[in-house]
């Protein structure tokens, strides 16, 4: 069955797609259009091909791309490590070296290590172990992803907010 609805929210019109296998069972529904969009705001104080390559990581787990969005997210981390002049050729030094300059925290430094070792293999082609990447391991390298945005960029930028604002 299709029929047009209005979404009792927007009061917008939309496309209702469901089916049922027997005439004497309810119908399941199969599909909404249009399907929205992503959620992929990340905030203005991360720098901005920092942001892009993170938002395009939250894109990738908004359509289940999961493998995509855990090496995005792996890049995104890199990228910040660079911005913040880490030195090293490999991530897993890059990191290590924001952590020996106080620029993370342990806590910090083990998330990017989490991120890197899950984007590794995506990053990687010829260790490809992403065929079990989950949708859980997709939330949580965004959730790390952001925690680590957040004290990296968002702390600093409203410590540094108040104090300019400060009389």
């Amino acid at each position: 069955m299709c029929n047009a609805a209005q979404c009792q929210a927007c009061k917008e019109f939309v496309l209702v797609i469901a089916r049922r296998n027997n005439p004497a069972t309810h119908f399941r529904l199969e599909a909404v259009y249009p399907l929205g969009k992503a959620d992929d705001r990340v905030d203005p104080a991360v720098p901005s091909e920092i942001a892009k390559d993170f938002a395009e990581g939250l894109r990738c787990r908004w359509v289940q791309a999961h493998k995509a969005t855990v090496v995005m997210c792996r890049r995104a981390i890199q990228a910040s490590c660079l911005e913040k002049g880490a030195i090293g050729k490999r991530l897993v030094e890059q990191i290590d070296d924001l952590g020996a300059k106080g620029l993370v925290t342990n806590n910090l430094k083990e998330f990017a290590h989490e991120i890197r070792l899950i984007g590794n293999a995506g990053a990687h082609p010829e260790e490809d172990n992403l065929t079990g990447v989950t949708e859980k391991d997709s939330d949580d390298m965004i959730e790390f992803t952001r925690h680590y945005f957040e004290h990296v960029y968002v702390m600093p930028a409203r410590l540094q907010a108040r104090r300019s604002a400060a009389p």
